[in-house]
């Protein structure tokens, strides 16, 4: 199957040698696309990160059908979202890529906006679906020829990266707050007289991970003062972390091991019970932001300016210390030596700070 598909584009890119085109300068989308297919459908702080361009689409073609594609690991944080007319789930890669596709091309989307996807799959099966428009940020996929424009790179924000594409078409920016659906943005907080601190100890890649030793400095620290509980979260796959910080911690009484303890649809709910998340760059410190839950980030090897808070500045705080350098080496090659940058005394004192 997949060679069938990558054999009829190469066809068409023999048969559309002039794509693509230069965009000319932003104007209104005319006609008005029907249906948009709005594709993010890789990670979790990735997806989330695409959500403010839902709004925007709402707003500016607000008879519009949009499909939103999503890994399927995520979706159920994104029912009733009130810009999503249809939830398309995928499963990665090239599986159910036949069914997909049939599925988009009865879909018949006029607009396809490839705000966060992984090639090579993901510009063929746009193309595939029969959009007369195909866009995606800033990239370098092997099939970047087929999309209807080449966008600039610029340094801003992976936000204002996504809403370019909509800037291009002339829309008008009326939100850039990223959002799951509405029932996960209601709810009560714990009322147990206790200051609640989560630390989410993992990332999907270990280059952005704050040392697990000074995971367990920091909560001891912090439970110094009485009145306080500690919560180690974070997905099953790092119960190994939590376990090596919890193993450091000389009382284990005021501490919660809450790894793999919830599913992603019970996340937002856990997230929210929390007074301050303190947190690695991953998807979870992007979902505590997008629920308004005070979040003290930390950075090193990755650069906040592009992927840190972009909203409520005034609950999130950032510590960055510039180990940037470490992105020159290949992934498999990194470290958390970046991280090791960060002191525990600042990241103590911001919390302190936060919390008081």
């Amino acid at each position: 199957m997949r060679w069938w598909i990558l054999l009829w584009l190469r066809i068409y890119r023999w048969r559309h040698p002039d794509r693509p085109q230069p965009w000319p300068s932003p104007a209104p989308l005319t006609p008005a696309p029907a249906t948009v297919l709005v594709v993010a459908n890789t990670a979790l702080g990735d997806t989330l990160l695409c959500t403010p361009a839902l709004k925007v689409i709402r707003d500016n073609w607000p008879q519009a059908r949009i499909l939103f594609f999503v890994h399927q690991r995520f979706a159920p944080l994104f029912v009733g979202h009130e810009a999503i007319d249809v939830l398309l789930r995928h499963a990665g890669g090239w599986r159910g890529i036949l069914p997909t596709l049939l599925r988009l091309r009865r879909e018949k989307p006029d607009l396809a906006l490839l705000l966060h996807s992984n090639g090579p799959q993901d510009v063929p099966t746009a193309v595939l679906s029969g959009a007369r428009i195909v866009l995606k940020p800033y990239n370098h996929s092997e099939w970047a020829d087929l999309l209807s424009a080449r966008l600039p790179e610029r340094r801003q924000h992976v936000i204002e990266d996504k809403l370019d594409t909509l800037r291009q078409l002339g829309a008008r920016i009326t939100s850039t707050r990223m959002q799951p659906g509405q029932r996960h943005l209601d709810g009560a907080r714990r009322h147990d007289g206790l200051v609640h601190i989560g630390l989410q100890l993992g990332a999907a890649d270990v280059y952005k991970c704050w040392p697990g030793e000074r995971f367990a400095a920091l909560a001891e620290q912090l439970l110094q003062r009485p009145g306080r509980r500690i919560h180690l979260v974070g997905s099953a796959q790092e119960i190994t972390r939590a376990e090596a910080v919890f193993a450091h911690l000389s009382d284990h009484s005021g501490v919660s091991m809450d790894c793999g303890r919830y599913s992603v649809e019970e996340l937002p709910a856990a997230l929210r019970s929390l007074d301050l998340l303190i947190s690695n760059d991953t998807g979870p410190m992007h979902l505590a932001i997008a629920l308004g839950v005070p979040t003290l980030c930390l950075f090193a090897a990755t650069d906040p300016a592009r992927i840190g808070p972009y909203q409520d500045l005034d609950k999130h705080r950032v510590i960055f210390h510039d180990g940037l350098e470490v992105q020159k080496l290949a992934k498999k090659e990194r470290s958390d030596v970046a991280m090791h940058k960060i002191p525990v005394a600042e990241v103590f004192a911001a919390a302190e700070a936060m919390l008081t």
